[in-house]
This record gives structure tokens, sequence and C-alpha cells, in this order.
């Protein structure tokens, strides 16, 4: 998934069916929304919550950790290595049937690794969050796009310091920084082809906006390549096991899939974005603003059925078969809740797995950038 998500699903949500005024079926609306509550409260009464007691002893700097009374100790490395429904609302990570709290900060954008969260609050302050303490870890001040990267497994995650003019890279299973990357500071109001700008994470490599263009960066070996030279922040849309889903503007719109930065194919339909599964099997697309799932070496159609949902987002892959999407129910307005379904394309179908999670502009997911209004 990429920085265009909530754009995306703006523009659908402003499409969806809007509700008639039958007042059976607002009656009957009414009950399902009854259960529905009920069913979510359920599963949150049930849930293991995890609370963090953040005071000046939780969030530290990197080179040094405590925790104060009753925290439990540090989770063993691999403790969230599972990817499942994952979504936050305020101060809180919803981890499958985990709760995190992370109060007294809000996240404005947050992704996984296999050993935690790392996210921003809305000053552009970067922490961990593993269960057991909130770590300080940085800071960043990009003005828009993904504000972190990480990959579909692993322990690294990447942003755009800002006020240092540089990339880091930060292991979560080391607990510190494994890289900072100097650049020459952008120009003011820098554009889609001068913005420095985190890209994408895939295993071992970072993929970055420079001044040069698109960039990889192999952080065990320290060394940096131009994938792309002069490229936009656009051309970019993800990358997973080595292989490159990017933009193709000419001679026609849609999305190139392949290792090869300069392959003139397999192109598949799209045009904002695109989201491969882990070993790039699968690419999910945005065809004329329909949601839509392909074979990346052929371009066969293989979308799973979602009834009773007007459209659906892919959020998060969970392996390279299924992925959990965000689903507006059909009838539902944007201000509405949405929920967030488990599909599986083997099975060629989703199911929800949390429903009425939040309203579009109110609710964080796994992405690494700030979904909310404004």
């Amino acid at each position: 998934m990429n920085e265009l998500l909530k754009d995306v699903l703006n523009e659908r949500a402003e499409a969806a069916e809007r509700p008639h005024l039958d007042l059976e079926a607002i009656v009957a609306t009414g009950d399902k929304r009854i259960r529905r509550h009920r069913i979510t409260g359920a599963v949150a009464s049930t849930a293991a919550v995890v609370t963090i007691a953040v005071t000046a002893a939780t969030v530290i700097d990197t080179d040094q950790v405590s925790q104060p009374d009753g925290i439990r100790p540090a989770q063993p490395a691999g403790a969230f290595e599972q990817r499942t429904t994952t979504y936050s609302t305020g101060s809180v990570i919803h981890y499958g049937d985990q709760q995190i709290d992370v109060a007294p900060h809000s996240l404005a954008s947050f992704v996984q690794t296999d050993d935690g969260f790392v996210f921003t609050d809305s000053d552009g302050t970067v922490f961990t969050a593993d269960g057991s303490s909130v770590e300080k870890i940085g800071a960043t001040d990009q003005p828009y796009g993904t504000m972190l990267a990480a990959g579909d497994d692993g322990s690294y995650v990447t942003w755009m310091d800002t006020d240092a003019s540089a990339f880091k890279v930060y292991d979560m299973t080391a607990r510190r920084e494994v890289a900072s990357v100097p650049q020459p500071p952008q120009p003011p109001h820098a554009g889609e082809f001068d913005l420095l700008a985190v890209l994408a994470l895939d295993g071992s490599t970072a993929y970055w906006h420079t001044a040069d263009g698109v960039v990889s960066y192999d952080i065990e070996a320290g060394q940096s390549t131009v994938v792309k030279p002069g490229a936009s922040t656009l051309w970019l849309a993800d990358v997973a096991d080595g292989v490159l889903a990017r933009r193709a503007f000419l001679p026609g719109l849609g999305i190139t899939v392949s290792a090869d930065p300069d392959a003139k194919g397999p192109t598949v339909p799209g045009y904002n974005h695109a989201t491969l599964s882990p070993d790039a099997g699968y690419v999910a697309t945005d065809p004329q603003d329909s949601e839509q799932v392909f074979v990346a070496a052929n371009g066969r159609e293989v979308t799973p059925v979602a009834e009773g949902y007007s459209f659906t987002a892919v959020v998060q892959w969970i392996d390279n078969d299924s992925y959990v999407a965000l689903g507006i129910p059909r009838g539902n307005s944007e201000d509405e809740p949405f929920d967030l379904l488990t599909c599986s394309i083997s099975a060629g179908s989703c199911s929800p797995d949390r429903e009425s999670v939040g309203v579009l502009g109110k609710v964080q997911l796994p992405v690494g950038a700030d979904l909310t209004d404004g």
C-alpha cells in the first residue's frame, strides 16, 4: 500500500451508493448496526489489552532503555511476525485480539515489523511500541507521502529526518539505528521531482526519492544505487521480493511489474496505486477507481468477491494468498463506519473480520502514511 490510499478511498467513497429513505430498510439497517456493535463489543471485551503507562521513564532516547514498575519485559524477537488485521484509533494499536495503548501519544501513521510497531505522532516524532515500552527514536517532518516504510517481514523501518536532511534506518531487533544517509538539503516548496521522500522497503533494501531520482539502499552493505534517474516520487508504487511495481505513464496508463526498472512489461491495469503480495505473485491496483487483484505475470484478474460491499481496498497482505481489506458496506456513505475484511485469492472470497472499525479519516492503517482528515 502506498501514500495514495487516502485519496483512493475518498474517491471511491464519494461514488458509493447512498441509502434510500425506505422506512423498513432504515429499521433493518438500524437493527443490523445494533447487532454489529454488540459483536464488536464482544470482541473487544475478550481482547488481550496491553496498556503502556507512558511516563518519562518509558519515552526514551535511542541510547537508553528503562521500564517502569509493572511493565512486562520486552517481547521476544519475532513476537509480531504474524501479519493479521491491524489498525489504530487514537492512542491504541489494535493487533489481532491485542490492544497496545501508547497514551498520551496519538498515532499519525504507523507500520508493523516482526518485533513491534513504529509510529509517528502529530508532531512528527518517531516512536517504537512493542507492548512493553514506548521508545522515542527520531523525528520526521516530511510534508506529505509515506512517513514510514517497512517490509512485508523483517525488522527494518526507514524514514526521512528532514531536520537532519538524512534518511534513517532503524533495526527493531537490535533496537538501534543502523544507517543515517545524508542528503543535500531539498529546496523550499519541493515537489514530486525534488522531494526527499521514503518510498518503500523490501527485505534489507530501502527505496527513497532523492535529487538523483529513485534510489535503492542496501542496508547491510551500506551502498546506494540509482534505480531510475530523474524519476518523480510517483514513479514507484511498491516493491516485494526484489520486484518493482511502477507506473507506466506512456503510451498508456498501467502498472508495470518487473525487477527490471526499464522493462516494458508485464503491465496490469491501474492508475493511482499498487501493492504487491510478499512473493510479488499478485498485484492489487485501482483501474478506474475499482479495486482489483491481478496475477502479476499475465494480468489475469483474480479479485476475491466481497458480498455486501460497494468497494474494498487492500490494506496489508497476510501472506502470499490472503490480505486484509477495508470494506465499505453497500449503502453506506463515507462518513459511516467501514469494516475490515480478510480476503483469500484461492478461496475467491472475503469475509468480515472487524466490523464498524471507524470512519475514513479517523482510523490509521499500517501503511506508513497519515490517513487523517486534513
